[in-house]
């Protein structure tokens, strides 16, 4: 796709982080590049969106890379998500910077949000799950809950009984529209 600005310099493949010789280690909880590479796909999906004239855009395959990790890490705000990647350096690898680059700030991913529309960031999401499970990355076979009991500072007097479960509730069955 013309007109669009990868990471690395001058289109070239991302150099390596200094002393990193490999991929981020399988338990640091950042997804495999595999998951997140069908690039082509990505390119498909937006192309229409993209003038071929005018200055470079950031890359469609990072600004829906830094969507997946939101998703992944349970970060809803741009502003939340676009200051992570600048500081976190496995978001750094994933996304495909080097250290001397800057990921898109907030107002990147709010313009792409609103021109893309919710429809193909669900096409997106499709993809990847489809793309993990062929990877043999999603079996399906178990669920894991998590039940951590910890201590809180709370007053048992604020405590309202019912509503908490009713607005979580809500709140899954909205959550798309609350973000589109």
């Amino acid at each position: 796709m013309t007109g669009v600005k990868s990471p690395g310099h001058e289109g070239a493949r991302p150099r390596p982080f200094p002393g990193v010789s490999g991929p981020i280690p399988a338990g640091s909880g950042i997804p495999p590049r595999a998951c997140a590479e069908p690039a082509a796909k990505i390119y498909d999906y937006v192309r229409s969106y993209y003038s071929h004239t005018g200055s470079p855009s950031v890359d469609p395959v990072v600004i829906f890379k830094m969507a997946l990790l939101g998703y992944l890490y349970g970060i809803i705000s741009e502003r939340k998500l676009a200051e992570e990647c600048r500081l976190n350096l496995a978001f750094m690898w994933f996304l495909g910077y080097d250290l001397d680059e800057t990921p898109p700030d907030h107002s990147i991913l709010s313009k792409a949000r609103v021109r893309f529309g919710r429809e193909v960031y669900e096409q997106f999401f499709r993809h990847i799950v489809q793309v993990c499970q062929e990877q043999g990355l999603i079996q399906g076979e178990k669920v894991f809950v998590d039940a951590t009991v910890m201590q809180v500072n709370a007053s048992l007097d604020s405590l309202v009984k019912g509503r908490f479960y009713h607005e979580q509730e809500k709140t899954v069955k909205e959550y798309p529209d609350e973000v589109w």
